[in-house]
């Protein structure tokens, strides 16, 4: 004879463990959002020839410039500024960026899956940044690459490219914002699996 609280019990495990499944499901396919394209598809975009890959957001301004700068504060902890070679602190906000680069040469260097990704501070209406694509060719690296990538998108709220250096046409991978939805998956307690 079985126990009828036993059965409750159990029906109630297997409804649970569908759901866990489901969520998990979701915080995979999150996962694997944080990578626009499969890396198959991109690996060869990836293969070293020499040249640096770069990673753009078009139509940028001073607040979006900000955005970024406060996010890198808070999420990244191997930021490293330099001006003419010398290490400074990043600073705060865009116009000192400007103003500094009329003077000097900057860059602006952060670690990533123990690569660095350079940033020139080319101009106000645009980001970018470049990396070396043989520091990523494996789908692990890739991947954190691009959740680097997403939360700059994020925090900006526009689209962005990675091609070929100094090629904006021969996009290798697109990002694009993602919704309060799909940020809130990222942070399900499955994806630290």
């Amino acid at each position: 004879m079985s126990d009828p609280v036993l059965t409750v019990l159990s029906r109630v495990a297997n409804e649970s463990r569908k759901n866990l499944d489901f969520r998990c499901k979701s915080c995979v396919l999150t996962q694997e959002r944080l990578m626009p394209r499969d890396f198959k598809v991109i690996v060869d975009g990836l293969q070293s020839d020499g040249a640096l890959r770069d990673f753009r957001i078009r139509a940028t301004n001073r607040l979006d410039w900000h955005a970024v700068l406060r996010q890198s504060r808070i999420n990244r902890e191997a930021n490293r500024f330099t001006v003419d070679s010398e290490p400074r602190g990043l600073p705060q906000t865009f116009e000192v960026i400007e103003h500094l680069r009329q003077q000097a040469s900057l860059c602006w260097n952060v670690l990533v899956a123990g690569a660095d990704v350079n940033c020139h501070f080319f101009c106000e209406k645009q980001i970018e940044f470049d990396f070396r694509p043989e520091d990523y060719g494996t789908p692990e690296r890739w991947s954190e690459l691009c959740a680097f990538f997403q939360e700059i998108i994020d925090v900006v709220g526009k689209s962005g490219v990675v091609t070929h250096e100094h090629a904006e046409d021969d996009v290798i991978d697109r990002f694009e914002p993602r919704t309060k939805d799909e940020k809130s998956l990222e942070k399900s307690p499955c994806l630290d699996k």
